[in-house]
């Protein structure tokens, strides 16, 4: 009888650890990827839908300083390696304000990647204006500053100096081929710009 006991539980506490590790496993296979997640894909995106961008820390938010309203300008270039933009997308006029409680912004911006190569990659500018540049400018900056034969790396620095008063807040790089169908991403652009922290993340979800 003794035995029949210490069989049962043993075999309540299998059935226990291997509903654990069922509940780990689907719990993890649902989490939101971000690009140090981002591996060679056996199945590539062919449409990104950008979804949001959310602010958690001002760029503008130094105590006693900062306004805490940050005028951001979103740039997305598909680049092939030899320098050639295959196409581009941008969203400007991102207005996030800490007393309104306007800390995210619903982008609705399809990239279509079905006729991307291999080779190619997607470049994302986040950059928080201060000055009366306008998008298209911001843009031609870009573009005459970022060599893009040196990439997946590009000359961060060299491009922070050119836009002077409007601050570069982060670029990501993602080559085409390491994102994968059926998924969703974030992208975080954090940083230090004159002692004043600043934390936003891009979504977007890939089909």
């Amino acid at each position: 009888m003794f035995t029949n006991k210490k069989y049962i539980k043993k075999n309540i506490l299998l059935c226990l650890l291997c509903s654990s590790l069922l509940l780990i496993t689907c719990k993890g296979s649902k989490k939101t990827q971000t690009e140090n997640d981002l591996i060679i894909s056996q199945t590539p995106a062919t449409i990104i839908n950008l979804e949001k961008l959310d602010v958690t820390n001002f760029s503008e938010s130094l105590a006693g300083a900062g306004t805490l309203n940050d005028e951001i300008l979103l740039q997305v270039f598909l680049v092939e390696k030899q320098q050639k933009i295959i196409n581009k997308w941008t969203k400007e006029n991102l207005i996030f304000q800490e007393k309104e409680k306007i800390n995210s912004h619903e982008l609705n911006t399809q990239i279509n990647l079905a006729n991307a190569s291999t080779n190619s990659f997607l470049l994302f500018f986040l950059t928080e204006l201060d000055t009366e540049r306008t998008a298209t400018e911001i843009e031609q900056l870009l573009i005459n500053q970022a060599n893009f034969s040196q990439l997946p790396t590009l000359n961060e620095t060299e491009i922070k100096r050119q836009l002077n008063d409007d601050d570069l807040l982060g670029i990501k790089v993602l080559p085409i081929h390491t994102i994968a169908a059926n998924k969703k991403i974030k992208l975080r652009f954090a940083g230090i710009h004159l002692f004043d922290a600043y934390e936003y993340f891009l979504y977007f979800s890939t089909k």
